[in-house]
Parts: C-alpha cells; structure tokens; sequence
C-alpha cells in the first residue's frame, strides 16, 4: 500500500473522529458520506492493474451518490467549505464522463481526476470541524461573559446543529 493510500485513510479516519466529537450535524453527515463513499470504492474498484485503464460506471455511481450527498450537506447548512467539497466533488464525477468521452484520455489523466481531490476534500471537513469547534468556544466564552456580568451562575446553553 502507496504511502498516498495510509496517509489518505488516516486523515479520513482522524477528521471522522473530529467530527463526531467536535463537529456539528454539517461536519457529521459529510464524515459519513465520505468514509462510506471511501469503503463503498474499495469493493467496486477493479484490480489495481486495470484501475484506471477505462471508465468505471460503479465508481461513478459512488462518486455520483457522494456528490448528491454533499449538495444536501451543503444546501442543509449553508457552510461554505461543504460548498467547496462539493464543487471537488464534481470532478471526481466528471472523470469517468471525460474519460468516456475521449477514450485516448491518458490513464494519469483520469487517476488524477479522480483521486486529486480526495485529500482537499477531507482537509475541508478538518477544517469545518475546527469552524464548528471555534463557533462552539467563542459561544460559551460570550454566554460565561454576560452570565458573569449579570451575577449569576449558569449553565450554557447546549450547541445548536445546523
């Protein structure tokens, strides 16, 4: 296994991770669809010889259902970087149809539309946890503040999602 491939699984996996403990529903329902889409790849893909040598329809089906996801993701929580990760998206779905298209398309060529994005697309969901978890601190931090200012002791409100 390609150094690209383990460093590829531990980020997915540490940003997973994140999400769920410091993410929001947002930041949740992406790590899902992407360690579901990452899983779900692994059993449509071919032998790694003939990976790239022609357009998979199963793949792309992946890519497609992924792509879907994101754009509810997006549309749900009017987060910008789940915009982003859909808009990578769309290449991932597009290679297969570039690829179809012009069948003398280099093997590198489609690798690298469909694999290309897959590292921005989960430093995007890192960097969506960290929103989440700045928005969350700032939050209480200002709740605390006025708590303290009034004279009373408080619990903080619990996050709100979405």
């Amino acid at each position: 296994m390609s150094l690209y491939v383990v460093s590829f699984w531990i980020l997915l996996i540490a940003s997973a991770i994140a999400a769920y403990r410091w993410g929001g529903q947002a930041e949740r329902l992406v790590a899902v669809l992407y360690v579901a889409a990452a899983i779900t790849s692994i059993f449509v893909s071919p032998a790694f010889e003939l990976r790239y040598s022609r357009a998979n329809i199963h793949l792309f089906v992946v890519d497609l259902a992924l792509l879907c996801g994101l754009i509810v993701a997006a549309v749900r929580s009017g987060r910008g970087w789940t915009i982003w990760a859909a808009a990578l998206q769309i290449i991932s779905v597009l290679a297969p149809l570039a690829e179809a298209l012009n069948p003398d398309l280099r093997r590198l060529g489609y690798q690298l539309m469909e694999e290309l994005v897959s590292f921005p697309m989960v430093l995007l969901l890192a960097f969506g946890v960290w929103q989440c978890r700045s928005r969350d601190v700032r939050a209480a931090r200002l709740f605390f503040a006025r708590s303290s200012a009034k004279g009373g002791h408080a619990t903080p409100p619990s996050r709100r999602d979405g």
